[in-house]
Protein backbone atom coordinates (compact mmCIF):
# COMPACT_ATOMS: atom_id res chain seq x y z
CA UNK A 1 0.00 0.00 0.00
CA UNK A 2 1.30 3.46 -0.87
CA UNK A 3 -0.23 6.95 -0.66
CA UNK A 4 -2.60 7.72 -3.52
CA UNK A 5 -0.42 10.66 -4.53
CA UNK A 6 2.38 8.31 -5.62
CA UNK A 7 0.29 5.44 -6.99
CA UNK A 8 0.06 6.83 -10.53
CA UNK A 9 3.80 7.31 -10.83
CA UNK A 10 4.71 3.92 -9.38
CA UNK A 11 2.09 2.07 -11.43
CA UNK A 12 3.85 3.17 -14.62
CA UNK A 13 6.87 1.01 -13.71
CA UNK A 14 5.58 -2.17 -15.43
CA UNK A 15 5.11 -0.29 -18.69
CA UNK A 16 8.59 1.18 -18.28
CA UNK A 17 9.94 -2.35 -17.81
CA UNK A 18 8.16 -3.55 -20.97
CA UNK A 19 9.62 -0.58 -22.86
CA UNK A 20 13.17 -1.34 -21.72
CA UNK A 21 12.86 -5.03 -22.56
CA UNK A 22 11.64 -4.29 -26.07
CA UNK A 23 14.26 -1.59 -26.58
CA UNK A 24 17.03 -3.98 -25.55
CA UNK A 25 15.64 -6.90 -27.53
CA UNK A 26 15.02 -5.18 -30.87
CA UNK A 27 17.92 -2.91 -31.71
CA UNK A 28 16.61 -2.58 -35.27
CA UNK A 29 13.39 -0.99 -34.01
CA UNK A 30 14.89 1.53 -31.58
CA UNK A 31 14.43 4.52 -33.89
CA UNK A 32 10.78 3.59 -34.32
CA UNK A 33 10.35 3.27 -30.55
CA UNK A 34 11.94 6.63 -29.84
CA UNK A 35 9.85 8.44 -32.44
CA UNK A 36 6.55 6.91 -31.36
CA UNK A 37 7.36 7.32 -27.66
CA UNK A 38 7.84 11.06 -28.06
CA UNK A 39 4.91 11.45 -30.45
CA UNK A 40 2.43 9.66 -28.19
CA UNK A 41 3.81 11.34 -25.05
CA UNK A 42 3.34 14.84 -26.46
CA UNK A 43 -0.07 14.00 -27.95
CA UNK A 44 -1.13 12.50 -24.62
CA UNK A 45 -0.18 15.62 -22.71
CA UNK A 46 -2.45 17.70 -24.93
CA UNK A 47 -5.34 15.24 -24.66
CA UNK A 48 -4.89 14.93 -20.90
CA UNK A 49 -4.99 18.67 -20.33
CA UNK A 50 -7.83 19.48 -22.72
CA UNK A 51 -10.12 16.47 -22.48
CA UNK A 52 -9.36 13.39 -20.37
CA UNK A 53 -9.13 15.19 -17.04
CA UNK A 54 -12.48 16.91 -17.67
CA UNK A 55 -14.73 13.89 -17.26
CA UNK A 56 -12.72 10.65 -17.50
CA UNK A 57 -10.29 10.65 -14.60
CA UNK A 58 -8.41 12.97 -12.26
CA UNK A 59 -5.07 11.26 -11.56
CA UNK A 60 -3.00 12.46 -8.61
CA UNK A 61 0.39 13.81 -9.63
CA UNK A 62 3.44 14.30 -7.45
CA UNK A 63 3.39 18.01 -8.36
CA UNK A 64 -0.29 18.39 -7.53
CA UNK A 65 -0.97 19.73 -11.03
CA UNK A 66 -3.68 18.69 -13.47
CA UNK A 67 -1.08 17.33 -15.88
CA UNK A 68 2.16 15.94 -14.51
CA UNK A 69 5.37 14.12 -15.37
CA UNK A 70 3.43 10.90 -14.90
CA UNK A 71 1.33 11.68 -17.98
CA UNK A 72 4.44 12.19 -20.10
CA UNK A 73 6.02 8.96 -18.83
CA UNK A 74 2.87 6.93 -19.42
CA UNK A 75 2.48 8.26 -22.95
CA UNK A 76 6.18 7.74 -23.65
CA UNK A 77 6.17 4.10 -22.57
CA UNK A 78 2.80 3.37 -24.17
CA UNK A 79 3.86 4.82 -27.50
CA UNK A 80 7.11 2.92 -27.74
CA UNK A 81 5.58 -0.37 -26.66
CA UNK A 82 2.57 -0.09 -28.99
CA UNK A 83 4.85 0.70 -31.92
CA UNK A 84 6.83 -2.55 -31.84
CA UNK A 85 4.71 -5.17 -30.07
CA UNK A 86 3.45 -6.67 -33.31
CA UNK A 87 6.91 -6.86 -34.88
CA UNK A 88 8.39 -8.40 -31.74
CA UNK A 89 5.70 -11.00 -31.08
CA UNK A 90 5.31 -12.07 -34.71
CA UNK A 91 8.96 -11.81 -35.72
CA UNK A 92 8.70 -8.97 -38.23
CA UNK A 93 11.20 -6.40 -39.43
CA UNK A 94 10.90 -3.16 -41.38
CA UNK A 95 11.81 -3.10 -45.07
CA UNK A 96 12.75 0.11 -46.84
CA UNK A 97 10.09 2.31 -48.40
CA UNK A 98 9.24 5.85 -49.46
CA UNK A 99 8.57 8.47 -46.78
CA UNK A 100 5.14 10.11 -46.91
CA UNK A 101 6.10 13.78 -46.67
CA UNK A 102 3.58 16.00 -44.95
CA UNK A 103 1.44 13.11 -43.75
CA UNK A 104 2.47 13.47 -40.11
CA UNK A 105 0.94 16.95 -39.89
CA UNK A 106 -2.14 15.79 -41.80
CA UNK A 107 -2.72 12.85 -39.48
CA UNK A 108 -2.32 15.06 -36.41
CA UNK A 109 -4.91 17.46 -37.81
CA UNK A 110 -7.33 14.63 -38.62
CA UNK A 111 -7.07 13.00 -35.20
CA UNK A 112 -7.21 16.13 -33.06
CA UNK A 113 -9.94 17.70 -35.20
CA UNK A 114 -12.07 14.58 -34.77
CA UNK A 115 -11.48 14.73 -31.02
CA UNK A 116 -12.32 18.43 -30.75
CA UNK A 117 -15.45 18.21 -32.89
CA UNK A 118 -16.76 15.19 -30.98
CA UNK A 119 -16.06 16.69 -27.55
CA UNK A 120 -16.78 20.40 -27.99
CA UNK A 121 -18.99 20.34 -31.05
CA UNK A 122 -21.17 17.30 -30.34
CA UNK A 123 -20.90 17.32 -26.55
CA UNK A 124 -19.71 13.71 -26.33
CA UNK A 125 -17.70 12.46 -23.37
CA UNK A 126 -13.92 12.48 -23.62
CA UNK A 127 -13.95 8.66 -23.81
CA UNK A 128 -16.36 8.54 -26.74
CA UNK A 129 -14.49 11.43 -28.38
CA UNK A 130 -11.23 9.51 -27.99
CA UNK A 131 -12.80 6.47 -29.63
CA UNK A 132 -13.88 8.65 -32.55
CA UNK A 133 -10.44 10.27 -32.84
CA UNK A 134 -8.40 7.06 -32.68
CA UNK A 135 -10.71 5.31 -35.13
CA UNK A 136 -10.38 8.30 -37.46
CA UNK A 137 -6.59 8.30 -37.24
CA UNK A 138 -6.19 4.54 -37.43
CA UNK A 139 -8.81 4.29 -40.18
CA UNK A 140 -7.01 6.90 -42.27
CA UNK A 141 -3.78 4.90 -41.99
CA UNK A 142 -5.53 1.72 -43.11
CA UNK A 143 -7.25 3.52 -45.98
CA UNK A 144 -3.84 4.23 -47.50
CA UNK A 145 -2.17 1.05 -46.22
CA UNK A 146 -4.69 -1.82 -45.92
CA UNK A 147 -1.76 -4.24 -45.72
CA UNK A 148 -1.17 -2.93 -42.19
CA UNK A 149 -4.52 -4.20 -40.88
CA UNK A 150 -2.98 -7.25 -39.09
CA UNK A 151 -0.47 -4.90 -37.43
CA UNK A 152 -3.27 -2.58 -36.29
CA UNK A 153 -5.56 -5.31 -34.94
CA UNK A 154 -2.89 -7.37 -33.23
CA UNK A 155 -1.24 -4.27 -31.76
CA UNK A 156 -4.63 -3.37 -30.30
CA UNK A 157 -5.20 -6.79 -28.78
CA UNK A 158 -1.66 -7.04 -27.43
CA UNK A 159 -1.76 -3.57 -25.87
CA UNK A 160 -5.08 -4.33 -24.19
CA UNK A 161 -3.78 -7.62 -22.77
CA UNK A 162 -0.51 -6.02 -21.68
CA UNK A 163 -2.33 -3.22 -19.87
CA UNK A 164 -4.23 -5.61 -17.61
CA UNK A 165 -1.36 -6.60 -15.26
CA UNK A 166 -0.44 -2.90 -15.05
CA UNK A 167 -3.91 -2.11 -13.69
CA UNK A 168 -3.78 -5.05 -11.30
CA UNK A 169 -0.42 -3.80 -10.05
CA UNK A 170 -1.90 -0.34 -9.56
CA UNK A 171 -4.86 -1.76 -7.64
CA UNK A 172 -2.51 -3.80 -5.47
CA UNK A 173 -0.57 -0.61 -4.68
CA UNK A 174 -3.68 1.49 -4.03
CA UNK A 175 -6.86 -0.64 -3.82
CA UNK A 176 -9.26 2.31 -3.83
CA UNK A 177 -7.62 4.21 -6.67
CA UNK A 178 -10.24 3.60 -9.35
CA UNK A 179 -13.10 4.74 -7.12
CA UNK A 180 -11.10 7.79 -6.05
CA UNK A 181 -9.72 8.85 -9.43
CA UNK A 182 -12.09 7.81 -12.24
CA UNK A 183 -14.96 10.21 -12.90
CA UNK A 184 -18.38 8.58 -12.51
CA UNK A 185 -19.85 11.15 -14.90
CA UNK A 186 -17.67 10.07 -17.81
CA UNK A 187 -17.33 6.30 -17.40
CA UNK A 188 -19.88 3.52 -17.25
CA UNK A 189 -18.72 1.79 -14.07
CA UNK A 190 -18.36 -1.52 -15.93
CA UNK A 191 -15.11 -3.16 -14.80
CA UNK A 192 -14.14 -6.48 -16.38
CA UNK A 193 -11.46 -8.08 -14.20
CA UNK A 194 -11.66 -4.96 -12.01
CA UNK A 195 -10.54 -2.63 -14.82
CA UNK A 196 -12.74 0.14 -16.28
CA UNK A 197 -13.99 -1.08 -19.63
CA UNK A 198 -13.25 2.34 -21.11
CA UNK A 199 -9.57 1.91 -20.32
CA UNK A 200 -9.44 -1.53 -21.93
CA UNK A 201 -11.04 -0.05 -25.04
CA UNK A 202 -8.56 2.84 -24.91
CA UNK A 203 -5.58 0.50 -24.91
CA UNK A 204 -6.98 -1.53 -27.79
CA UNK A 205 -7.49 1.65 -29.82
CA UNK A 206 -4.06 3.00 -28.85
CA UNK A 207 -2.47 -0.12 -30.27
CA UNK A 208 -4.78 -0.01 -33.28
CA UNK A 209 -3.80 3.56 -34.15
CA UNK A 210 -0.17 3.67 -32.98
CA UNK A 211 0.94 0.18 -33.99
CA UNK A 212 1.08 0.76 -37.77
CA UNK A 213 1.62 4.53 -37.65
CA UNK A 214 5.40 4.61 -38.07
CA UNK A 215 5.32 2.10 -40.94
CA UNK A 216 2.71 4.26 -42.64
CA UNK A 217 4.66 7.51 -42.21
CA UNK A 218 7.97 6.02 -43.34
CA UNK A 219 6.45 3.93 -46.11
CA UNK A 220 7.88 0.76 -44.58
CA UNK A 221 6.73 -2.76 -45.38
CA UNK A 222 6.81 -5.57 -42.85
CA UNK A 223 8.88 -8.64 -43.61
CA UNK A 224 9.64 -11.81 -41.68
CA UNK A 225 12.82 -11.67 -39.65
CA UNK A 226 14.12 -14.87 -41.18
Amino acid sequence: MIPLRYAYLVSILPFAAFWLILYARRKDLRKQMRFMSLFVALSGLIAEGLWWTVDWWHPPTITGTRVGIEDFLLGFTNGGVAAVLYETVFGKRLAKGAVRKGHLAAMVVVTFSAMAIAFWGLGLTSFVSTVVALLAGGGAVLYFRPDLLPDALWSGVLMMVLSMPVYWFMLWLAPGMIDAVWDAAGVSGIRPAGIPIEDLAFYFLTGFAAGPFYEYLRGRRLKDLH
